[in-house]
């Protein structure tokens, strides 16, 4: 049976654990694997502003369904407004699977590109199909035979 690990203040803190915070130096390391993506990154932030327009479009379109079209009882202000409700609705699912899609097509990119990259070696930057890099980390392609697990 295993002991609970004691963590009262006059216990010496395991130095075998990651420290509680994160110093600047490995953000600023960070930093240098996604700067060639920043293109990228800054359409995926523009699409995700664009998608939070667009369902704050939604409560507004309601309104005019209402007060317009049902309290007036104008089927064809019904219709045109139903219309944009749909349009608009589809839209925003559209720019969110756009959005997420991308934002997976990078994020696989710069990890690939971070666990490719030996310390202290230069950074290399290769193009690939979209999801090959999630799909080789998930046929362990990366890692010697004797780290994997055997039937």
């Amino acid at each position: 049976m295993s002991q609970a690990r004691d963590n009262s203040p006059d216990q010496p803190r395991d130095r075998s654990l990651p420290p509680a915070s994160i110093p600047f130096a490995q953000y600023r390391r960070a930093l240098a694997f996604v700067a060639p993506y920043w293109r990228g990154f800054a359409l995926v932030t523009f699409l995700g502003l664009l998608s939070t327009a667009i369902s704050l479009a939604q409560p507004y379109i309601s309104r005019l369904l209402i007060d317009d079209a049902l309290l007036r009882h104008d089927l064809t202000a019904l219709a045109k407004i139903a219309l944009l409700m749909l349009v608009v609705t589809v839209a925003g699912f559209a720019v969110n699977i756009a959005s997420g899609y991308r934002y997976v097509r990078l994020s696989a990119e710069c990890l690939e590109q971070a666990a490719e990259l030996p310390r202290g070696g230069e950074m290399r930057i290769e193009r690939k199909r979209p999801f090959d890099q999630v799909s080789a980390f998930l046929r362990f392609e990366h890692y010697p035979r004797e780290s994997v697990p055997g039937p």
